[in-house]
């Protein structure tokens, strides 16, 4: 009689809804469905994180700039924030570049990072993936197709985690 030590071990198998949509023993569905709402969850998770992200580069970029934009117009209308003289301008010259500086790179890490474009994608995977869990609790579409759908969908999607 074999003991648990006797048996060689398995190694964990991915989960793969095509392979156990074909297993009789299995209910394909429930699986395939905790699996869906998992990676939508993700998603979700992903989305709110970036948009925060977003958010906060936006606003920041945006009150940085305004920041200068004020200061500048004070300092043009009134003279010098602080002071009198040549080191006065000096600092809120200095102010002024540093916070448009701010701004501007702000910006650019926004820009060159493609944020929205990013943000964009990772929403409509997420929409995807809630199309599916609806046709399969809802909809009661076959297990076995809406997995073909979900490993596509999921191949196709290349965002990195965050």
């Amino acid at each position: 009689m074999d003991t648990e030590q006797d048996l060689p071990r398995q190694r964990p198998q991915p989960f793969s809804p095509t392979a156990r949509a074909t297993s009789p023993t299995s209910d394909t569905r429930t699986l395939l469905l905790q699996e869906i709402r998992k990676r939508r969850q993700q998603a979700v998770r992903q989305v709110r994180s970036l948009r925060r992200s977003h958010s906060w580069m936006t606003y920041s970029g945006a009150t940085c700039s305004g920041l200068a934009t004020l200061i500048a117009g004070w300092a043009a209308a009134t003279g010098p924030i602080v002071g009198e003289g040549t080191p006065a301008w000096k600092a809120t010259c200095g102010v002024v570049a540093v916070l448009t500086a701010a701004a501007g790179m702000l910006a650019g890490v926004q820009q060159g990072s493609h944020l929205t474009e990013r943000l964009g994608r990772l929403v409509a995977h997420a929409a995807k993936l809630g199309a599916l869990e609806v046709a399969l609790a809802v909809s009661g579409r076959d297990p076995a197709e809406v997995a073909r759908e979900y490993e596509t969908l999921i191949a196709e999607h290349t965002e990195p985690e965050l």
